[in-house]
């Protein structure tokens, strides 16, 4: 039976580069751009920094790794200690009867 994989895919986000700009000037001096003339694309470019195809095992421990930064992250006061409960509670629900 073959082992089931997950695929993970990180990736930026970026506007794209304009096609065409335009600066203001005085003489010589080149000054602020004039964003309202800017052309280029209407768009999203999305780019694929890196691939992880990870074994259950794999998936388990990073999953471990990732709750106990939140946890941390918890402590220092930068995510809501119940928010955080509230989302693990939707991945793990306790069975009906179960004590945490």
């Amino acid at each position: 039976m073959p082992v089931p994989y997950v695929h993970m895919a990180i990736f930026s986000q970026r506007r794209p580069i304009p096609t065409a700009v335009e600066y203001a000037s005085k003489g010589k001096v080149v000054g602020q751009e004039l964003k309202e003339r800017r052309e280029g694309r209407n768009a999203v470019v999305r780019e694929v920094e890196s691939e992880l195809i990870l074994d259950p095992h794999a998936t388990v421990q990073l999953t471990m790794w990732l709750l106990e930064k939140v946890k941390n992250l918890s402590n220092l006061g930068v995510v809501d200690q119940k928010q955080m409960a509230t989302a693990v509670s939707k991945i793990f629900p306790l069975e009906p009867g179960e004590k945490t």
